[in-house]
């Protein structure tokens, strides 16, 4: 029923009809009004109303439905939703993305108690309730992205205890606090590029969090690191991500990776390091790629200031010349086992580093075992 240019739906249309295991797909129409009673007693596996001019919902909007999986109305012109979902027991997508809502009011979500994924982004939200997450107890991923938010805190989520994933990037968020993440025990990735920290969120943040894993500050104007800074006191984690680039991180403090037992991926390009403290790695185990580019690095001495690591880079820097193996070899880098600029790279060779015409580094998981 889709790229028909539907403009309106008459009530009854679709009374009883069912395809629990198939989609009914309405997207990519004109269709500004969902009549009251135009889904008495459907069934649907998925409903598509996506790229309409749907403007409001309201309580008897869905009424008699049932959705087995997921609804998706993004790329709408919804401001209001509240009550629309009471009796969508079962879904467990919900796509919002791409409207114009600007306030989450409490209770507004009543009734989806099996969502799994809830997509807000590329609104235009500034405002949430207390409670504007209540009920959806069963909720793993949550996107914010590309709102207007300024701020956030555990209340908002203290519904939501069995969370995974959260995406506040592109807001204006300035700070977080210390108990933001105490009611999300499963928390394992957090996004919140480019908002408006100065400052790392303290290291209490992540005391309540088994899993987390991933993390990512970018597009910030954070300008320190400070000392323990990503992992609580007194507890050890393991890091896939911690994406740091793009701030104006200029000093990075002793032991600021303490607690970090290993990391897979850590990003510090783009930022304004000229060089390392003594001890900035202390306390941090091996880091399978560390990536230093396009900073303000004018010195090699900085390469023995780095934790074990398998991969270096160093693109962009000023440390760049026609032949380093000689300084290199000089410096006794057995920490490292590959340097990788835009073009070459360098490998080390026992206690020698060699010129290779290229930067494909071979992928080397199992590295970790080696330590």
């Amino acid at each position: 029923m889709s790229n028909n240019l539907i403009n309106e739906i008459e009530v009854g249309a679709l009374n009883g009809l069912k395809i629990s295991s198939g989609v009914l797909d309405l997207s990519n129409n004109k269709i500004q009004t969902l009549n009251n009673g135009i889904f008495k007693d459907c069934v649907f596996d998925t409903l598509r109303l996506d790229n309409n001019n749907i403007e409001k919902l309201n309580s008897e909007t869905f009424k008699g439905l049932v959705i087995n999986r997921e609804l998706n109305l993004k790329n709408n012109k919804i401001t209001t939703y509240k009550g629309a979902f009471q009796n969508l027991t079962k879904t467990e997508i919900l796509f919002l993305n791409r409207n114009n809502i600007s306030e989450l009011p409490d209770n507004g979500f009543e009734g989806l108690e099996s969502l799994n994924v809830l997509i807000l982004s590329k609104n235009s939200i500034d405002r949430l309730g207390v409670d504007c997450f209540k009920y959806l107890n069963k909720l793993y991923s949550l996107c914010l992205g590309n709102n207007k938010i300024e701020k956030f805190n555990s209340d908002y989520i203290k519904h939501t205890r069995l969370l995974t994933s959260m995406d506040l990037g592109s807001n204006s968020i300035l700070k977080l606090e210390p108990e933001t993440l105490n009611n999300t025990p499963d928390l394992v990735m957090l996004l919140l590029m480019n908002n408006k920290l100065t400052d790392v969120p303290p290291n209490s943040i992540y005391k309540n969090l088994i899993d987390f894993n991933h993390l990512n500050y970018s597009w910030n104007k954070i300008t320190t690191i400070p000392y323990r800074a990503f992992v609580a006191d007194n507890t050890e984690k393991t890091y896939q991500g911690l994406y740091l680039q793009n701030n104006q991180i200029s000093h990075i403090e002793k032991r600021a990776f303490e607690g970090i037992t290993r990391a897979t991926n850590l990003i510090l390009t783009d930022n304004k390091i000229i060089d390392l403290d003594d001890g900035t790695f202390e306390g941090i185990g091996p880091v399978l790629q560390l990536d230093l580019s396009n900073n303000l690095i004018e010195s090699l001495e900085i390469l023995t200031k780095l934790p074990n690591c398998y991969l270096v880079r160093l693109s962009g820097n000023k440390v760049e010349r026609d032949d380093l193996s000689p300084e290199l070899d000089k410096l006794k880098l057995n920490q490292l086992e590959y340097i990788c600029f835009d073009n070459y790279s360098y490998k080390r060779v026992e206690n020698n580093w060699v010129f290779v015409d290229s930067t494909d580094v071979p992928e080397n998981e199992s590295w970790y075992q080696l330590e």
